[in-house]
């Protein structure tokens, strides 16, 4: 799970830096934000998930999914 808005970074520069490295990660992206750019730059980054309300219910079908 990774939320867009961080103190020190942004969460889509921590979303970016797998796939700089190769690598692939599921992610599940938790916001309290809605907005299109927002919710189409993650999925284009490789979100799995977008959740703008985070509950414990989302958060653990959003994982399952994932994981699914």
């Amino acid at each position: 799970m990774l939320n867009l808005h961080m103190p020190q970074t942004s969460g889509f520069d921590v979303q970016a830096r797998p796939s700089q490295s190769g690598h692939t990660v599921p992610l599940v992206i938790g916001t309290g934000y809605e907005a299109g750019e927002g919710r189409a730059r993650a999925f284009a980054l490789g979100a799995k998930a977008y959740r703008r309300r985070i509950d414990e219910a989302a958060v653990v079908a959003a994982i399952n999914a994932v994981a699914g």
